[in-house]
């Protein structure tokens, strides 16, 4: 396996743990999620946060938002078919508003 495919093998075992735990995930989950050793994160990224933020690439990334499954936790209200809209906030001189 590459580097450039572990490194995704990764972050794709990675983003539901940040979902369920945040950042305080720890390197052990990590690891047990991905099916590899600590080491191989460490390896693979300088640290967590470097891994983090590979993460929130991933999540942010247009092809991983156009191709996100409806079952991802990920997911906004509107790719799941809900009819019921979450309400939106807007910004005002004052601050932020609903």
């Amino acid at each position: 396996m590459s580097a450039e495919d572990r490194r995704a093998m990764i972050v794709h075992a990675v983003l539901p743990l940040l979902m369920e735990h945040g950042a305080n995930v720890t390197s052990s989950q990590i690891a047990r999620a991905a099916g590899i050793g600590e080491g191989t994160i460490f390896r693979a990224f300088k640290d967590k946060d470097e891994l983090f933020d590979a993460c929130t690439a991933e999540a942010l990334s247009p092809i991983t938002c156009s191709t996100r499954s409806p079952k991802s936790p990920l997911t906004s209200p509107w790719q799941t078919g809900s009819s019921k809209q979450p309400k939106r906030s807007a910004r005002t001189s004052s601050g932020w508003v609903r």
